[in-house]
């Protein structure tokens, strides 16, 4: 069945607001603003770093230790050597036009 002849079929603006404010139900503000600096940056080389927390507004470098360790335990971030990326490639670009 072709989607768009259901009826109340919903635009796709409307989607990505109920992607949003599902995301902001799972994750805090403060990790929500680190998954979308990271999926800007596409790669974070220093995600503690002053440039960083600076450039994107964020809390003290411990608030975002924090964050981002719970956001690795969730899987939404992977982490190699100390870079960080956003674990999923769509997920990771629908963010970078969240900004």
């Amino acid at each position: 069945m072709n989607p768009f002849l259901i009826s109340g079929y919903k635009s796709p603006e409307y989607f990505d607001n109920k992607l949003v404010d599902n995301y902001r139900e799972l994750v805090t503000s403060l990790q929500f603003k680190i998954l979308k600096a990271t999926a800007r940056e596409k790669v974070v080389e220093k995600p503690y770093s002053n440039e960083f927390i600076r450039k994107y507004k964020l809390n003290s470098a411990s608030s975002v230790k924090t964050s981002i360790e719970i956001l690795l335990k969730k899987g939404i971030l992977t982490q190699q050597h100390q870079e960080i990326y956003v674990n999923d490639l769509f997920f990771s670009m629908w963010l970078a036009r969240q900004l």
